[in-house]
């Protein structure tokens, strides 16, 4: 098979000139065994010196014992985007692994991973894993506001249609582009860009399909007099920056229509000055205040998360609290969060940087009726939105007892993303599908992993269970680290640097991790 023949050398020269380019400061907090804590930067390790760490009122770096270091909590890392994988891999000592399935035969597993390069690890070491096939991607960005209904000509427009002849500006927002251009209360909009209109809401909507910038030609008729001016177009409150949205104020919602998937995963990173404060709707049914719509709101705040649920028959709204949760306190005003929805189950799951917060069920029927997504501010603190993703999710979530159930550990047992499951065993994974040999069919059947929710491998036996790597000369000080994208790993770490972190596990030997990935090292 292709993939095995991969040379360890290659993949680790490449990935030694990754961590060179992309290596970052991490900043953090030192925990010592006294008690005592020390903000500021992981500088370094190994084993001879021991541990490394800058503060920026001592000079030069504090060189601190390994025997004296309980914990190290590392910041989520600055600048781009990393990638993310959909792929977990659960082994029996307790690690989990986030990375996408190379090939799987009757002795390994090869794991490609952005953060250690391809990862071999023995079969028998392997509890669970799941593939996450289903995340087809249905957006991602942001690249602009286009699209997003920002563009604003600065007026609250009032009545409309025949009687009126148009829609009727009741008033102006103050230096907004109408005041500027000459519109004035009580001017009637018949035309914008010579087309006709005489409902408000679509008159809105046609100018929020335009870009912020841009310019509408407007015909309005003011004390019986036809006049014609143009207004150029802008965002209010809300700002497209270094691929995320910026918002600086409230009463300014953005949104767009998407394809939600049956089951959704909605990601994005928040982050805020002072306190947070924003409305995400949820397949709302228009694009307008939470009250006349047809959807979910999930309002975030620095440390709280509020999930509403919304009806509306064009007349009169229906409004519920589906709950209240506490967020996890950070040391850092950022934040990842994963909106999870299935429509046929109505539930609504959140996530805040990978860990399971809160799960809401709806018992009525499910209340989004629509295609839109909206971003509603509820503080004039500066906000920023980014590696904004809406994708098709597999159903399954970050909890043991998800995948505790099913099979009887005596044969490998594949659960599908439509609740079937099959038991039997896996001859191995090649190309994407996964070959199952069962007492059904004579030959092995095969199932593309993008259909598969789960795959349990059969309970290893004394003869199959793993041995640890050989190592000469292993240095004492065993580390429980904590990953991003929820993973988990337990190692020797053997060396610090900017470009990377030396390790070496019992599992699949010595590897070198991207210092980005590591959130926490806590020393046995």
């Amino acid at each position: 098979m292709e993939w095995r023949s991969v040379p360890r050398l290659v993949w680790v020269w490449s990935l030694l000139i990754t961590l060179t380019t992309l290596a970052a400061p991490r900043a953090g907090t030192l925990h010592l065994r006294n008690g005592d804590r020390i903000t500021g930067h992981m500088a370094g390790f190994d084993n001879a010196t021991g541990l490394l760490w800058k503060h920026p009122a001592v000079a030069p770096e504090l060189r601190v014992e390994a025997a004296s270091v309980q914990r190290v909590s590392l910041l989520a890392p600055e600048g781009p985007a990393l990638r993310r994988h959909d792929t977990r891999v659960r082994l029996h000592g307790g690690d989990t692994l986030p990375g996408e399935v190379i090939g799987l035969d009757p002795t390994h597993l090869v794991l490609q991973t952005w953060y250690a390069g391809n990862l071999r690890i023995p079969r028998a070491a392997i509890a669970h894993l799941i593939p996450g096939g289903m995340a087809k991607v249905v957006f991602e960005g942001p690249t602009s506001l286009k699209g997003w209904g920002a563009a604003l000509m600065g007026v609250q427009l009032g009545e409309e249609g025949d009687a009126v002849g148009g829609v009727v500006v009741d008033s102006l927002v103050e230096n907004g582009p109408a005041i500027l251009a000459g519109l004035a209360p009580g001017d009637v909009v018949t035309h914008v860009n010579d087309k006709p209109f005489k409902v408000r809401a679509e008159l809105i909507a046609f100018v929020k399909s335009f870009e912020p910038g841009e310019k509408v030609a407007i015909t309005f008729k003011r004390e019986g007099k036809e006049m014609k001016l143009p207004i150029t177009l802008v965002s209010l409150h809300w700002d497209f920056r270094d691929g995320a949205f910026l918002c600086k104020g409230v009463n300014s919602i953005i949104g767009r229509e998407l394809d939600w998937p049956e089951r959704a995963n909605l990601e994005f990173t928040l982050e805020w000055e002072a306190m947070a404060g924003l409305d995400i709707v949820l397949c709302g049914d228009r694009l307008a205040a939470s009250g006349l719509m047809n959807a979910y709101s999930l309002r975030i705040n620095h440390n709280h998360a509020y999930l509403y649920r919304f009806q509306h028959d064009g007349v009169n709204t229906q409004s519920s609290s589906l709950g209240v949760v506490q967020l996890p306190a950070l040391e850092r005003a950022q934040a990842h969060f994963s909106i999870r929805i299935d429509r046929k189950l109505k539930t609504i799951t959140l996530l805040m940087n990978d860990r399971l917060v809160q799960k809401w069920r709806d018992n009525g029927e499910f209340a989004g009726k629509g295609r839109y997504l909206q971003f509603n501010p509820q503080t004039a603190n500066t906000m920023r939105v980014s590696n904004l993703r809406l994708s098709e999710w597999n159903g399954n979530l970050p909890s043991d007892a998800e995948v505790a159930a099913g099979g009887d550990g005596r044969q490998d047992f594949v659960r599908l993303a439509n609740d079937d499951s099959v038991s039997g065993q896996i001859a191995g994974i090649q190309t994407g599908r996964l070959a199952l040999k069962t007492e059904l069919s004579d030959k092995p059947i095969e199932i593309p992993l993008d259909r598969i929710a789960l795959v349990k491998f059969a309970t290893p036996t004394p003869a199959t269970t793993p041995t640890p790597a050989p190592a000469a000369a292993v240095p004492p000080g065993q580390v429980r680290a904590t990953l991003l994208q929820q993973g988990a790993l337990n190692f020797q770490l053997l060396e610090w640097k900017p470009e990377g972190v030396r390790i070496r596990s019992a599992v699949f030997g010595d590897a070198v991790l991207r210092p980005e990935v590591l959130m926490s090292l806590e020393w046995k």
